[in-house]
């Protein structure tokens, strides 16, 4: 996933939040937007943890 990926999400996330200060419902879009925001995060934390091991094998 890019940083626009990242952006397209987090802009997902702030309408997300707007809606839920008016419709409840919105509750299974917001749990989906921060899901898949974990997951980004944890792939992102994988790759650098990756690439630091490599360095470190050099």
């Amino acid at each position: 996933m890019s940083d626009n990926e990242l952006d397209e999400l987090l802009s997902q996330l702030k309408d997300a939040c707007k809606k839920n200060r008016h419709h409840s419902t919105n509750e299974t879009n917001l749990s989906t937007v921060l899901k898949k925001i974990d997951v980004f995060i944890n792939r992102r934390q994988m790759k650098q943890v990756n690439h630091h091991k490599r360095l470190e094998d050099l």
